[in-house]
């Protein structure tokens, strides 16, 4: 995966591991995905592509040129659906990115504090398993490794989420608290 040297750019891991982002991001399981263009230019597209629909729209049809009627109209129509299409696939794609990030993440949150929070998890009420320390060992050394990268993560997960606000497409509430209950 090389999405991830763009989401945060000059990462510098302090936990001395010496593992680079998308390596972090790999073994505690957060999906990254593709790779994503810079957000400023990101959004100038979907600004471009909304403005473009916008003045299509606005433009007057038919058109009378002295004695000649010309209705424009049904290409007037098809370029605002071209460019509205294209605003979206570009609003879209930015969503379901940001989703896919902000799910993994709450998975991960999720799934390590059940394992050192969870009474059952306990490996000092268990002594003999040893999977459970096990466990409990792996989940520390994620959220050791993970915490200066997770924490990055979430500036351009904020500018990727105040981008589709900007461009009328936030994220649903669900997912918003959703990530407030993981956190």
């Amino acid at each position: 995966q090389t999405g991830a040297r763009d989401l945060v750019p000059n990462f510098q891991d302090d936990s001395g591991s010496g593992r680079s982002f998308n390596d972090i991001m790999d073994l505690i399981g957060i999906k990254i995905g593709q790779r994503m263009p810079a957000m400023s230019a990101f959004d100038a597209e979907i600004g471009r592509f909304g403005e473009m629909r916008k003045t299509i729209a606005e433009l007057r049809a038919p058109i009378d040129i002295h004695w000649l009627r010309v209705n424009a109209l049904p290409v007037k129509m098809a370029l605002v659906q071209f460019a509205q299409k294209w605003e979206s696939q570009y609003t879209d794609f930015l969503k379901e990115s940001t989703d896919r990030v902000l799910t993994s993440m709450c998975h991960f949150i999720t799934k390590v504090q059940d394992g050192l929070m969870n009474p059952d998890n306990d490996p000092m009420a268990n002594p003999e398993n040893n999977e459970l320390l096990y466990d409990t060992m792996r989940h520390n050394r994620d959220v050791k490794l993970a915490m200066k990268a997770t924490r990055d993560l979430f500036t351009p997960i904020r500018e990727h989420t105040l981008a589709l606000k900007k461009h009328g497409c936030p994220l649903s509430e669900e997912k918003l608290l959703e990530i407030g209950r993981a956190s």
